[in-house]
C-alpha cells in the first residue's frame, strides 16, 4: 500500500512555528507582530504601479484580516458555554461593524487595481463580484487572487457568525 503524501497537509503551525491553537492571548501580539513586519516592508515594494497599489493595500488587508480573525473568536464564543456568549445585541453591533470595514475596505482594495484600460477614480461603488469585466476565472481583471482570496474570508467569517448564532 502507498504511503500517504503528508507534504500538503497543514502542520498545525504558523509559519513561525507557533501553534495554530495557541491561547488568544498570543495568538493577537504574533498576529500584531506579522501585521506590523508586513507594514514596514512595504516601504521595499517597487515604485511601480503594481508596487504603489500594495503599499497603498497594506491597511486594508490588515484591517481584514484582523476583521475575519475576529469573527472568528466570536464563533468560538457563540458555540462556547452559555455563561460566555455574548449578548445578542452585541453581535449584531459586531456584524454592523464588520460589514461596514468590509465593505469599506474591499472597495479600496478593488479600487487599487482597476480592469486594464481602467483609470482609477477614487472610492469607486462596489457591486458584488459580478461585473463586465470580471475575468474568467471570476475575479477582477487586475486584482491579485490573494486580495479576492482575503475579502471572501472576511464575508466566510461573517456568513460562520450568522451560521452559529443562537435562536
Amino acid at each position: 500500500m502507498a504511503e500517504h503524501d503528508k507534504s500538503n497537509e497543514p502542520s498545525g503551525q504558523l509559519p513561525d512555528g507557533a501553534p495554530l491553537d495557541a491561547p488568544v492571548a498570543t495568538l493577537w501580539p504574533m498576529l500584531l507582530a506579522k501585521w506590523t513586519e508586513f507594514a514596514k516592508a512595504s516601504v521595499a515594494f517597487p515604485r511601480t504601479p503594481e508596487g504603489d497599489a500594495w503599499r497603498a493595500a497594506v491597511p486594508s488587508v490588515i484591517t481584514l484580516q484582523a476583521v475575519a480573525m475576529a469573527l472568528g473568536e466570536l464563533v468560538e464564543r457563540l458555540e462556547g458555554p452559555e455563561a460566555q456568549r455574548p449578548a445578542r445585541a452585541d453581535v449584531a453591533l459586531a456584524l454592523d461593524k464588520a460589514g461596514v470595514l468590509i465593505d469599506q475596505h474591499e472597495r479600496t482594495l478593488l479600487g487599487l487595481w482597476p480592469a486594464r484600460g481602467e483609470e482609477p477614480q477614487g472610492q469607486p461603488h462596489v457591486q458584488p463580484l459580478v461585473q463586465p469585466h470580471l475575468q474568467p476565472q471570476g475575479r477582477p481583471q487586475g486584482v491579485p487572487a490573494g486580495v479576492i482570496e482575503l475579502i471572501g474570508d472576511a464575508r466566510a467569517a461573517v456568513e460562520a457568525v450568522l451560521l452559529c448564532r443562537p435562536v
